[in-house]
């Protein structure tokens, strides 16, 4: 956040990705949100609270790139309204106009002085299908996935916020990668839909090792 900005946006489609949260869940993604724009610097108390705050990340850091974007061009406008001011008071009859401009990003002006701001967002690159991809940490299939997802978002896209909810319960649910569905597998089952069931006592593999037997009697 700005170092003078005291408010932020907040979107009414995160209301999805809250309430596919437990209320400690949601609990704990509001205060990191809360943490994250008064420049605390948070660190995420757990890998599910990260991986639900990427995508509302990605929206604060556009939302303040054109917060500065429109901030700037103030700043132009302001400089150079005073010169032409000052060079009305030096030459009354000479008014010359200022045109300033903007490489990046694009900043244009309508007739009743609004602010029009189209920005270039060349650093906020993750897509949901990538913040998926990351979380879901098994790199097999990446096309045949990527066709999958096209699939949902046109079809359900409804139902993107409860996958990028579901993966990472999964994921802590099947920790070794050879358990887990092929990402591709995932998204066609739609095995976001399945409930998820974390045993922490469930013993670890026995990387092949025979195990000990009865004797036989």
């Amino acid at each position: 956040m700005a170092k003078e900005k005291k408010s932020f946006i907040a979107y009414a489609d995160w209301l999805e990705t809250f309430e596919e949260c437990s209320d400690e869940e949601a609990g704990k993604l509001v205060k990191h949100l809360f943490r994250y724009v008064n420049d605390l610097n948070p660190e995420a108390p757990d890998r599910l609270t990260k991986m639900l705050f990427l995508a509302i990340k990605r929206a604060l850091k556009s939302d303040l790139k054109k917060y500065e974007a429109i901030k700037e061009k103030r700043s132009e406008a302001g400089k150079a309204s005073a010169e032409k001011r000052k060079q009305e008071a030096t030459n009354p009859t000479s008014v010359e106009s200022v045109k300033q401009t903007s490489t990046n990003p694009t900043v244009n002006d309508t007739v009743n002085g609004n602010v029009t701001v189209t920005v270039n967002d060349n650093e906020i690159k993750e897509t949901p299908f990538d913040i998926f991809w990351k979380a879901y940490d098994y790199n097999v299939g990446l096309r045949q996935a990527q066709n999958e997802w096209h699939t949902i978002t046109k079809e359900m896209p409804s139902e993107i916020p409860k996958i990028l909810i579901h993966v990472p319960k999964y994921v802590l649910s099947k920790p070794d990668k050879q358990f887990r569905k092929k990402p591709e597998n995932y998204l066609k089952d739609r095995a976001w839909n399945d409930e998820v069931v974390i045993d922490s006592t469930k013993p670890k593999p026995n990387n092949g090792r025979p195990t000990m037997a009865s004797p036989i009697l």
